[in-house]
């Protein structure tokens, strides 16, 4: 085996036992990232090659915070991508107290999002709000959608850069307050929803092993309140990085119809600071012009894999038309 020493990230080669041929470019869009790394040859066996050449994935993941594997054998959409997660770390993630709706295919393996396909899906890191967030995420694609659908990615290590310095010690001083309303009027997830349970105590256990306060109150509304953190430190790369929900979870994300019903009680998920205080509109705006200036987006092709560093860059979903299927693998964190 001979891998070409790493000079330009422009457009390298690597020769696999003068075989089986990969480029590596990051000129796919107007940012750096993903970088892409596009197979010569169609036969070209993804979870294979994979496994084979795990420091160079490291190595650019780190760097870009996202790879797309493009043009890679993987005709059989949910067999070939359980052999790739397989291949590249076996300790998969399930989907655990989270936010959104997913359906399991297999395994550890889900369908990314239901969310409407009318509505983008706005930028986050996944389940940012636990404490047992995934490190990387895989997406694969199974079925591109006719127009758009595509999936855009902001490094988090830009947007803290680009905060101002009272926006950062507002956040480092206070941190994040996530309040969680799980059943009511308004729809949501219930508490057996998340918990996949219908025994308080097996929820009530679940917070509390998370440091989750929680309260029950009428109509069966429990109400979840905790802490977290605003960025975190790459154990490896050692940069600062943007990684919450604050952003995603917030009144500014609602549509204007719905805005002028609910008050901010009635929210199934909603984010403060740390002392309660609610974040400021102006703050909000601030980190939306970051997110704009740090985006960069592609659409997906059938067989499109993408790998993403959760901790260094978060992701959304532009609306799209037609069918569209991307499913998800998420990584442990330690």
């Amino acid at each position: 085996m001979k891998i070409n020493k790493l000079n330009s990230f422009n457009s390298i080669s690597i020769d696999l036992d003068n075989i089986n041929q990969v480029n590596i470019t990051n000129s796919l869009t107007t940012q750096e990232y993903p970088v892409v790394f596009a197979a010569k040859e169609k036969y070209l066996l993804l979870h294979e090659w994979i496994a084979l050449n795990k420091d160079l994935v490291k190595d650019n993941l780190y760097k870009y915070g996202a790879i797309l594997f493009r043009n890679f054998n993987s005709d059989i959409a949910g067999n070939s991508f359980k052999e790739i997660v397989a291949n590249y770390i076996e300790e998969t993630i399930e989907y655990d107290l989270g936010a959104g709706n997913r359906s399991k295919v297999i395994d550890n393996i889900y369908i990314s999002t239901f969310h409407p396909k009318e509505e983008d899906l706005e930028m986050h890191n996944e389940m940012s709000y636990t404490s047992f967030w995934p490190k990387e995420i895989m997406f694969y694609c199974e079925i591109p959608s006719v127009g758009d659908g595509a999936t855009p990615l902001c490094d988090g290590r830009k947007i803290w850069n680009l905060l101002k310095p009272e926006t950062k010690k507002k956040f480092t001083d206070l941190s994040i307050m996530y309040v969680r309303k799980l059943g009511g009027m308004f729809g949501g997830q219930t508490w057996q929803m998340v918990f996949d349970t219908d025994d308080k105590t097996v929820a009530e256990k679940k917070c509390i092993e998370n440091n989750i306060d929680f309260e029950w109150q009428d109509n069966d509304v429990m109400v979840m309140k905790w802490i977290g953190p605003v960025t975190v430190l790459h154990p490896i790369t050692q940069e600062i990085s943007w990684f919450n929900h604050c952003y995603f979870f917030n009144s500014i994300m609602l549509n204007n119809d719905i805005e002028t019903v609910l008050t901010i009680d009635d929210i199934p998920f909603y984010c403060y600071y740390g002392d309660g205080s609610v974040i400021e509109i102006e703050t909000l705006m601030e980190l939306k012009e970051a997110y704009e200036k740090t985006k960069s987006c592609f659409l997906w092709e059938k067989g499109d894999l993408l790998l993403v560093d959760n901790m260094l860059m978060s992701h959304g979903r532009n609306s799209f038309k037609g069918e569209r299927k991307v499913l998800v693998a998420m990584f442990k964190n330690n």
